[in-house]
């Protein structure tokens, strides 16, 4: 079915005035545009004036707003505090008009993406109602800096060093951006830099400039407070996957270009022979530094190309030196330094490690030697050196000055030698994976307007005490893997991605509380979802695309092996937290060419459960392959029941757990329930126990506990559920622990489905949260001995047969305050996520049913999943996710101990 097409989705981009801004954002700007949006980049009247030479894209409309310095930028300014103050000033009314001037015409602004640091142009853009996205053209690593000092989280000054983030490796103070590290420098700047925190988690959409396997643990810990996706490298496309015809520059530039002069006698230069030196678009050199500089390269016998902007930096030269250099280097005001990186005679860059330099040397593969000036450089030398391996920082003396000596030493570590061998092979790694990252659109779709009405109104759901249960735990994260095979782009762009749209906003008219937010107004008791038509309400969804070499990748990622954990997270979505609002689902569908695709859900459990999201996902699934038949019925057992009355609370249990999560009305942020632990030395498998094997378990377990107490047998509640759980405990228990005993407790814990317990009992189709954990805890001799297995499967049947129909016994204040007191004492904890019961396997979008289903968030929480086996045969599927040498003996475990 072809949706009507009214007019193209116009995205008005606004960049900050400076270079190293404008790049980013005006090629993130021609990307959005080779989707067939239309674009218009918004730059300062001044800036829009000294373009050499002005170059208009084909594809981006070029408009401006008033920085209130229109005849001379930053350089009319009397000071930083003032342009930055009159910026804001002239940028508020500015923008305000020019979004107003569109607003008549025949494509008016859908989107307003801006620089984080115009932090204020989100307050013109929610003005207008439109969707807003802030766009940070720094790492995550530093702008995570800037979000803990702004919140209070890093307090400064910095007391003691090194400072432990997460995510981060250990900083020293002169790791940390200067504005953090030197603080009082530029009061202005370190305002600015904080203020993008100020609103950000109010945007529906967070962009960074970086990819995500780059910097996956700190994007994580950064994606836990908003809406976030990585989406660089902002490169031109010529330089990455060549997707976009003739982008091969930034076109807009500040600065007057003679690409001539430069590429001539690089070309002439051997393979690797030449160092590239620039310190960007603002860095300004001490005089004696340029000195040091200067003969630190001639020293080195390596040819150089030198960067030096203008006329008074020259100046700073040692006298004579240009004249006795003759063709060993070649010093210019500027150069196309894309080009410079890519070509063949470049051997090494000599850089001040701003970001934009920084992850173009990464993404062409050229090793650096960094030595950082100000702002966000000496985090990102940090990384250069010590994370990403692709460089050396040289080392400043007593005077603050890097000498000639010291240079020399830097340059030849990275030109020769094996550890400049090493940083080049990391730099061909890491240009790989930049070139792997892709994300081809992010928008909201909402649900289809009903055609027998008007207007579809305002919807609340409110929240029970089973839902505020869960209010506070990390989101859930599932995902389905499809095979297609030989899926070709086109297809995928024509039928199947238009279809999953499609269905997805008819199967939003059943699920209405999915397309809005979690918020708690002034005036209410007590938070609620809550769905407007009139703001755009709808569901998140990313389309993106895997494109590593490996034709292998979506078989080996949706296979039972052994896998890297961290490379399912690119896979499923970020949800959007903040304080006074909180999604409540969104989806990420992901390309495999020639393989398949994936469909990446993240849901926030206060609003439903395991069940319910199973039966939406079933919903979708059923719609989307029934388009052509009816479009918008689904069969009973598939219609969600919304009404929360059946969810019986006389004694006011939402209150009470209400209040074990709130102090106060602020803050719906999830807590930090996560392991603790390096994400990047995790793997993740899939273990299977077939009906047999679950049938000889159940046979041993019950011969074992007949010969000590034949009462028992007759008792048991031995489900495959309780027979798969027992025996994954023990095994994981001797896994992580060893040998070693000691007196430690092992506790199991998993949800149980209150359906059928309440009283009287919930429809099976209910939507929202029906369960609660439940617990046991043993000492670990117990779990340990021989017959580990049928004492693990006796306590837990046990623990089930005691779940009755009082299951609003305990709250989650007594529950948590309980597994806290177990870990305090070093206990081994197992949770269960899933169930055997979902049939996850039955959503069938219409492609065939799914190749495999994992629950990606089990890796943050430390729990198992569990599914019901793909063929149907009566099995069950076991997730796992641990480190290496203990998923090698968990396997042996689990493997031994069938055949036994």
């Amino acid at each position: 079915m072809e949706e009507k097409k009214i007019h193209r989705a116009h995205v008005l981009i606004v960049s900050y005035p400076s270079q190293g801004h404008i790049n980013p954002t005006f090629q993130f700007a021609k990307r959005l545009a080779s989707k067939g949006l239309k674009i218009t980049l918004a730059i300062t009247n001044f800036i829009y004036k000294t373009q050499k030479p002005p170059q208009p894209s084909d594809s981006v409309q070029i408009d401006t707003i008033s920085d209130g310095y229109d005849d001379g930028g930053f350089s009319e300014a009397e000071s930083i505090d003032a342009y930055l103050q009159n910026m804001e000033v002239a940028g508020l009314k500015t923008l305000a008009e020019l979004i107003t001037k569109y607003k008549s015409s025949s494509n008016p602004i859908d989107c307003v993406v801006y620089d984080a640091f115009l932090y204020w142009a989100l307050d013109v853009a929610k003005g207008f109602g439109l969707f807003s996205a802030a766009f940070f053209t720094q790492t995550c690593a530093v702008n995570f800096i800037y979000y803990l000092v702004h919140h209070g989280l890093l307090k400064l000054p910095v007391s003691s060093t090194p400072v432990s983030i997460p995510g981060i490796p250990l900083l020293e103070l002169q790791d940390m951006p200067s504005f953090i590290g030197a603080q009082g420098q530029y009061p202005a700047y370190f305002e600015m830099v904080l203020n993008q925190f100020s609103n950000a988690d109010r945007a529906d959409l967070v962009l960074v400039n970086t990819f995500y396997k780059l910097e996956s643990q700190v994007a994580d810990s950064m994606s836990k407070f908003c809406p976030m996706v990585t989406i660089g490298p902002t490169l031109p496309s010529f330089y990455l996957d060549n997707r976009i015809l003739n982008d091969n520059d930034y076109d807009l530039n500040l600065f007057t270009l003679d690409k001539s002069i430069t590429m001539n006698w690089l070309n002439t230069k051997p393979e690797g022979s030449v160092v590239y030196v620039s310190f960007g678009s603002m860095a300004c050199l001490a005089n004696k530094q340029v000195e040091e500089l200067a003969w630190g390269l001639k020293k080195s016998s390596f040819y150089f190309l030198w960067v030096i902007r203008d006329t008074e930096e020259t100046n700073k030269l040692p006298k004579g030196f240009v004249d006795g250099i003759g063709d060993k280097g070649l010093i210019v005001n500027w150069s196309p330094q894309l080009e410079v990186l890519s070509n063949k005679a470049l051997g090494c860059f000599f850089s001040h490690a701003g970001w934009n330099s920084t992850i173009e040397a990464l993404s062409l593969a050229v090793p650096m030697v960094v030595m950082p000036q100000w702002t966000d450089q000496p985090t990102d030398a940090k990384f250069v050196e010590d994370v990403w391996k692709v460089g050396v920082r040289v080392r400043v003396d007593e005077d603050g000055i890097v000498r000639r000596d010291e240079i020399e030493r830097c340059i030849r570590e990275v030109m020769e030698g094996q550890s400049g061998r090493e940083m080049r092979m990391n730099a061909k790694k890491w240009s790989d994976l930049a070139i792997e990252a892709k994300i081809h659109a992010c928008n909201k779709v909402t649900p289809l307007a009903d055609p027998s009405s008007t207007k579809t109104a305002l919807f609340t759901l409110p929240l029970t005490y089973l839902d505020i249960y869960w209010f506070k735990v990390l989101p859930v994260e599932r995902l389905f893997f499809y095979q297609v095979t030989d899926l070709t782009r086109d297809f995928f762009d024509s039928v199947i991605l238009p279809k999953l749209k499609h269905s997805l906003s008819l199967t939003l008219l059943h699920y209405l509380p999915l397309a809005g937010n979690i918020m708690w107004p002034e005036g209410t008791q007590k938070p609620a979802v809550y769905f407007f038509p009139d703001n755009n309400d709808g569901v998140s969804v990313t389309v993106a695309e895997s494109s590593s070499d490996s034709t292998d990748l979506f078989s080996l990622l949706s296979g039972n092996g052994i896998r890297k954990a961290v490379e399912f997270h690119p896979l499923v979505p970020n949800l959007s937290i903040s304080d006074d609002k909180a999604e409540i689902i969104t989806v990420q569908i992901t390309l495999f060419l020639k393989e398949g695709y994936s469909i990446g859900i993240t849901s926030h459990h206060a609003v439903l459960d395991g069940k319910s999201s199973t039966l939406f996902v079933k919903s979708w699934a059923y719609l989307c392959k029934h388009l052509q038949q009816n479009p918008t019925c689904l069969p009973p057992e598939l219609i969600p029941f919304l009404d929360r009355n059946v969810i019986k609370d006389p004694e006011g249990r939402d209150m009470v757990e209400l209040n074990n999560w709130f102090d106060h009305k602020q803050g719906l942020k999830v807590l930090p329930f996560a392991v603790s632990v390096d994400l990047s030395k995790l793997v993740r498998a899939t273990f299977k126990l077939s009906r047999e094997d679950i049938k000889k378990l159940r046979d041993k377990v019950n011969e074992i506990v007949t010969a000590s107490d034949v009462k028992k047998s007759r008792q048991l509640h031995l489900s495959s559920f309780v027979l798969t759980l027992a025996y994954v405990f023990v095994c994981m228990f001797k896994a992580k622990t060893g040998e070693a005993q000691g007196n430690r407790n092992a506790l199991v814990g998993f949800t149980a489905d209150y359906r059928t317990r309440l009283d009287p009992p919930v429809p099976d189709n209910y939507f929202g949260n029906c369960n609660g954990i439940h617990g046991a805890v043993t000492e670990a001799s117990e779990v340990k001995q021989e017959n580990g297995v049928a004492f693990a499967a006796e306590m837990i049947s046990d623990l089930i047969k005691g779940i009755d129909a009082n299951v609003a016994d305990e709250g989650s204040d007594v529950k948590i305050a309980k597994i806290v007191e177990h870990a305090k004492q070093g206990a081994f904890m197992l949770s269960v996520a899933g169930s055997t019961r979902f049939d996850v396997y039955g959503s069938d979008f219409g492609w065939g049913r799914p190749r495999k289903v994992e629950i990606v968030s089990i890796d943050r929480t430390g729990a198992v999943s569990f599914a019901e086996s793909k063929d149907g045969g009566g099995g069950v599927e076991v997730g796992v996710v641990l480190e290496e040498q203990e998923m090698e003996v968990f396997a042996s475990l689990f493997t031994n101990g069938l055949k036994k």
